[in-house]
C-alpha cells in the first residue's frame, strides 16, 4: 500500500468510524463484491440479471452469481423473482445508513484499485484493534 492510500485510509477511518467498519464486516475484502456495489451505486435504479451484470462488469456469470448471493444475504442487493423460467433481476436496496457509508467510501476512493487498497488496509487495522 502506498503512503497516499495509507493516509486516505486513516482519514476515512476517522470520519466514518463504526459505520464503515460495520459495512466492511458485512462485505469482507472481496474486490468483486465492492465492484458490484460500486456499479450499483453509480447506477442505482438499474435492474439486471446476473448474466447482464456479468457482461457490464466483464466477468464470468458464475463469479457474479456467487457474489450476488452473498450481497443478497447482507441486504445490500435484492433479488426480484420474475415469471417462471426467468432468472431473477437484482436491484440495489441498501438501508439508508449503508447507502450513506457507501457513498462516502466511493467519494473518497477515485478508482477501483484505490478503493480496494483502502478497504484492505481498514480490514487489517480492524483486526489489530
Amino acid at each position: 500500500m502506498t503512503k497516499r492510500n495509507g493516509k486516505k485510509a486513516e482519514e476515512i477511518l476517522k470520519r466514518l468510524g463504526k459505520e464503515t467498519k460495520g459495512l466492511i464486516k458485512k462485505l469482507g475484502a472481496s474486490p468483486l463484491a465492492w465492484e458490484i456495489i460500486r456499479f450499483y451505486h453509480y447506477n442505482p435504479f438499474i435492474m439486471l440479471t446476473s448474466d447482464r451484470l456479468a457482461l457490464c462488469l466483464g466477468r464470468e456469470t458464475r463469479e457474479i452469481e456467487c457474489e450476488l448471493k452473498c450481497l443478497c444475504e447482507t441486504k445490500l442487493i435484492t433479488a426480484l423473482e420474475q415469471m417462471e423460467n426467468y432468472p431473477p433481476v437484482f436491484v440495489y436496496e441498501p438501508d439508508l445508513s449503508d447507502k450513506q457509508t457507501i457513498n462516502k467510501l466511493v467519494t473518497y476512493a477515485q478508482d477501483r484499485r484505490e478503493l480496494v487498497a483502502i478497504l484492505r488496509d481498514m480490514l487489517i487495522r480492524g483486526k489489530s484493534e
